[in-house]
C-alpha cells in the first residue's frame, strides 16, 4: 500500500496554511462516503460533497505529525514540538506499565487524540484535553435509622 499522500494548497479559500489530504480522502473513499456523497449531490444536497472535501481540508501542522517524521515535521511547524513530547511521555509512562499490546493500543489512542486536536487547530494543551472529568462525588445523605423488624412469637 502507498504511503498516504498530502497536496499542499496556498490558496485554499478563506484558509491559509491549510492543506488537502489526499490521504484522507482515500480513506473516506475506502469507507463509501464518497458515493454516499455524490448520490446525494445527484438529488441535490450539494452539503454531503462538501463535507466530504472539508474533512480532507486541515492544517498544514496537523498533516505534519500525521505524515512525517519528527525532525522534519518540526522544521516547518516548530509548534508540534509540545505534541511530540506529549506523545513521547505517553510512550514513556505506558512501557512501565503495560503489556507491549496495550503499550501500542494506548499510544494508538494517544496520538489519535493529539491529531484530533490538531485537526481542530489547537496546538496545545494536548494534556489537559486528554484527562478523563471527575466523577462527581456522591452526595452525603442521611442515613436511614435502623429499625428492629417487629418480629411477634
Amino acid at each position: 500500500m502507498d504511503a498516504p499522500r498530502a497536496y499542499s494548497s496556498t490558496s485554499w479559500p478563506g484558509k491559509p496554511d491549510y492543506t488537502l489530504d489526499q490521504g484522507r480522502i482515500e480513506q473516506n473513499k475506502g469507507r463509501g462516503a464518497w458515493n454516499q456523497a455524490a448520490a446525494l449531490a445527484l438529488r441535490g444536497q450539494e452539503d454531503a460533497k462538501k463535507a466530504f472535501f472539508n474533512d480532507a481540508v486541515r492544517p498544514d501542522r496537523a498533516v505534519a505529525f500525521a505524515l512525517q517524521p519528527r525532525p522534519e515535521a518540526l522544521k516547518t511547524h516548530p509548534e508540534l514540538d509540545d505534541a511530540f513530547k506529549v506523545l513521547r511521555r505517553a510512550e514513556q509512562y505506558f512501557s512501565t506499565r503495560m503489556s507491549a499490546a496495550s503499550q501500542k493500543a494506548a499510544l494508538a489512542q494517544a496520538r489519535a487524540h493529539i491529531q484530533k486536536q490538531l485537526d481542530a487547530g489547537k496546538t496545545g494543551d494536548f494534556r489537559e484535553s486528554w484527562k478523563k472529568p471527575e466523577k462527581p462525588k456522591p452526595s452525603k445523605s442521611p442515613k436511614p435509622e435502623k429499625t428492629e423488624p417487629n418480629i411477634e412469637r
